[in-house]
């Protein structure tokens, strides 16, 4: 019976080893990527966006965490929606290296609770982000993908429905995005703002799901209407 229990803490103490020690792999394989990646585009022409940006809780990500957060994706494009060279690098700020001079967005996917991992965008207003060789641009990105977001959702509405909500819900929605942001624009706690800005960015896509629904449901009776109008009037001209 000893020889049974020294032997299972021996397998436990084998594999809590064996666990740690592919953490510590796991850990050290992103700092090892993201310094090699940095003498990488040290070789190139580049300008870099410094990206600010907090967990749903509030917590501020360092590289390493952004780095893990966003994989496997993270493009960058061009204001033709092209894809160009977007490389995350470096330990220090949040660092992406992007063509110098020219104007580009950001595409990543990023965790919204109650969604899971999301394809969403930055594209400073519509204007794309500019830089040069010799000073970076900060985006703040959560309130940044909630900005977008809204928009998108507004455009969507525009186009679809002459600017009105197909859907209550979306409707009430975006008032919750306007009250919500009108907060973050007031409040310069760094922490509170981005806080705000998911409760917006999950409120956004909330009210673009309604919008979507009530407007394929709306189209599908539209048709089925017009189809049952047509055959009435063929049975009257009978």
């Amino acid at each position: 019976m000893g020889g049974s229990s020294r032997a299972g803490r021996k397998v436990s103490a084998l594999l809590a080893r064996t666990v740690l020690l592919a953490e510590a792999g796991y850990w050290l394989s992103n700092h090892v990527a993201l310094l090699g990646l940095t003498v990488w585009v040290a070789r190139l022409r580049h300008a870099d966006i410094k990206i600010v940006a907090f967990d749903d809780r509030g917590n501020s990500l360092s590289s390493v965490e952004f780095f893990r957060t966003w994989r496997p994706a993270l493009v960058v494009r061009d204001m033709n929606h092209q894809s160009r060279f977007g490389i995350q690098h470096g330990l220090g700020p949040i660092l992406v290296a992007v063509p110098a001079d020219e104007t580009v967005s950001l595409e990543l996917l990023w965790p919204v609770p109650g969604f899971g991992k999301v394809l969403v965008s930055v594209d400073n207003g519509g204007q794309g982000f500019r830089g040069a060789p010799d000073r970076s641009i900060t985006v703040e990105l959560v309130p940044d993908l909630a900005r977008l977001r809204i928009r998108q959702l507004r455009r969507w509405i525009v186009a679809q429905n002459g600017g009105r909500p197909a859907s209550p819900g979306a409707e009430d929605g975006l008032k919750l995005t306007d009250s919500v942001m009108r907060e973050v624009e007031r409040t310069r706690d760094l922490r509170r703002r981005n806080v705000l800005a998911y409760h917006a960015l999950r409120a956004a896509l909330k009210a673009s799901e309604q919008e979507v629904l009530a407007e394929a449901r709306d189209s599908i009776g539209g048709a089925i209407t017009d189809r049952c109008a047509t055959a009435l009037d063929s049975c009257l001209a009978k």
